[in-house]
């Protein structure tokens, strides 16, 4: 999404390019699902999954819903079950991620497309972002997707992971999120909230896995 592709960060670039391919998307997380169902119950006892963030929405049928980075698809599969969604676009900037899509869900619009959006104010009742904050590069350019999201949007359902406060759980969670994910741009748990602040969104609802802060979700409205 517009990253500058620096020495220092090549080796995350590389990383998320081996998966940048719907199938290998799909298996890089359920290899990764796999490898943490063991730690989970201990580590991550309140556990918020993105299909429990879009059925606490009760989102209603008929509405408007936008994805951003839609990926492979699969965040609508889920929607469609909770919702039955019946006014769907998903955007993504992976032409390969956006071409699975369409013929996967053809009923549905699936577009190319980074910052800024192509819609009028106002044009959804709810902008999706499911883990994708921190492959931006930098707190600006997430400063500006949010911005984007709210212009757009009246509601936000957002899910990403967190970076820990704590010093050997940070070197950890960076040498694994490389490992596995590919984004560099980890926000902690006030960073969060300072950005919605800032961009004027109004925080509904929110919940993070403990005692380990990895997993976050909110619901968001313009203050």
């Amino acid at each position: 999404m517009g990253c500058e592709n620096k020495p220092g960060r090549r080796p995350i670039r590389a990383a998320e390019a081996l998966f940048n391919f719907p199938r290998a998307y799909r298996c890089k997380f359920m290899l990764t699902g796999l490898l943490l169902r063991v730690v989970r119950p201990f580590l991550f006892k309140t556990m918020v999954r993105d299909e429990d963030l879009f059925r606490s929405a009760g989102i209603p049928e008929g509405s408007r819903i936008l994805e951003i980075g839609c990926g492979d698809g699969e965040n609508y599969k889920k929607i469609e079950g909770i919702a039955g969604v019946t006014h769907y676009t998903g955007i993504d900037i992976n032409p390969a991620m956006v071409e699975h899509c369409r013929s996967t869900y053809p009923h549905q619009r699936w577009l190319v497309s980074g910052l800024p959006y192509p819609f009028a104010d106002d044009s959804f009742d709810y902008c999706v972002i499911v883990n994708v904050l921190h492959h931006l590069d930098g707190t600006a350019e997430i400063d500006s997707m949010l911005r984007e999201a709210k212009r757009i949007s009246k509601n936000i359902l957002l899910f990403e992971p967190l970076q820990s406060e704590q010093v050997v759980l940070y070197g950890v969670k960076r040498l694994y999120w490389a490992m596995t994910d590919g984004g560099s741009n980890y926000q902690r748990l006030q960073e969060f909230r300072d950005l919605f602040r800032s961009v004027g969104l109004r925080l509904d609802w929110e919940r993070y896995t403990s005692p380990l802060r990895q997993f976050y979700a909110a619901r968001l409205t313009r203050a």
